[in-house]
């Protein structure tokens, strides 16, 4: 079952996982990791991608002894677009984090770089908090980017429930 609050997403999912005319047993709902659209105890395991870690919703549907997978940004995620849309730009806080009802259980990295050209940067743009809170003269800026690079850098935090 995939779960998120974009359509568009949810679309581009069901397109995918029907592609080359194999159905697949998968279900896709829009809805709120605040509110999931399941039974309690239902779930060996739960993936928490780029989302709040909601932990009374996965308290309830999570079954004891399950695992949830949270993937959250990297230090120097996106570094490179951080340098050209702010003045002074910052590295993401690291943290593990712990999580009443939860054990923690290890803690994995992964990083990269990427280089985007034309429309791929203004849409990996669109895909980030930084869309909505980033001052004008800095979007500019990054509209006038004709390709960029920038670290991606993922942490994997896995938890098992109590």
């Amino acid at each position: 079952i995939g779960v998120d609050i974009s359509k568009n997403v949810l679309a581009a999912a069901h397109s995918r996982i029907n592609s080359n005319g194999m159905k697949r047993n998968i279900f896709c709902a829009a809805a709120s990791v605040f509110r999931l659209p399941l039974e309690d105890a239902c779930a060996d395991m739960a993936a928490v991608i780029f989302a709040p870690f909601q932990r009374e919703e996965l308290l309830r549907v999570v079954k004891p002894g399950g695992v949830i997978l949270t993937a959250i940004p990297g230090e120097r995620h996106l570094y490179g677009l951080k340098e050209v849309l702010y003045d002074h730009p910052y590295e993401n806080e690291v943290k593990d984090t712990a999580y009443e009802g939860f054990t923690f259980v290890r803690s994995v990295e992964a990083a990269a770089q990427l280089t985007l050209t034309g429309d791929a940067v203004q849409q990996l743009f669109a895909m980030t908090p930084y869309y909505w809170n980033t001052p004008a003269d800095g979007a500019a800026h990054l509209q006038a980017c004709k390709s960029l690079t920038t670290e991606i850098g993922f942490r994997y935090l896995v938890y098992q429930k109590q």
